[in-house]
């Protein structure tokens, strides 16, 4: 996420979908990452057992969607060329 950001803003390398589609996604990435740290700190157990093992996948699920839909959209587009 750094790194597209860099490219993005400091070196003035991006193609239009990458200047599409870089805020949706860190918003989105930002937004699920608090939502993950709440469940986190307000919902997981401080000694958790193996029932907790399927919530907190799909948790990190949640919270890496964005970033792996944006890769998705950005092979695709690579593919495209």
């Amino acid at each position: 996420m750094v790194l597209g950001a860099r490219l993005v803003f400091r070196e003035q390398v991006h193609s239009r979908l990458m200047s599409r589609i870089i805020f949706p996604v860190a918003g989105a990435f930002v937004g699920t990452s608090v939502l993950a740290s709440l469940y986190n700190m307000f919902l997981h157990p401080l000694e958790p057992g193996p029932e907790w093992v399927v919530p907190d996948v799909l948790v990190a699920l949640v919270a890496a969607a964005p970033l792996l839909y944006g890769a998705v959209r950005v092979f695709r587009d690579e593919d495209a060329r």
